[in-house]
């Protein structure tokens, strides 16, 4: 099932348990897009997945209300044992990823396949 809005793309994958891809389709995600994405973002929690992959392949700037806002999504997410994965993100946000450490709190897959692939729940 796809769903499109105007800063991301949705797809549900359906099995046994839900996995859904959010795609943004925005090049950058700064702080006028963040309230928009967290919104459609945190609608996608109402399938019940197992787990949330955010596609990041078009983006290439992330600033730090976008962080923020991926943190809020998956503390909002954990309470209800959704997994948040980023995937596809290019060398300039997997940098500042790992300065910030926040690598080391967010499960980030080169892809979209190898988050469909490994399921942590």
């Amino acid at each position: 099932m796809k769903n499109s809005h105007e800063l991301i793309e949705v797809e549900t994958y359906s099995a046994d348990d839900p996995i859904v891809v959010v795609k943004v389709l925005s090049t950058r995600v700064s702080f006028p897009e963040v309230p928009q994405i967290k919104k459609e973002i945190l609608k996608v929690s109402r399938v019940n997945p197992v787990k949330v992959i955010l596609d990041l392949k078009r983006v290439n700037y992330l600033d730090s209300a976008a962080l923020g806002m991926l943190f809020q999504v998956q503390s909002r997410f954990a309470k209800t044992s959704i997994e948040l994965c980023l995937a596809n993100i290019n060398r300039t946000i997997q940098t500042v990823l790992s300065l910030t450490k926040s690598d080391k709190l967010l499960s980030v897959y080169k892809s979209v396949e190898d988050a469909l692939r490994q399921t942590n729940v």
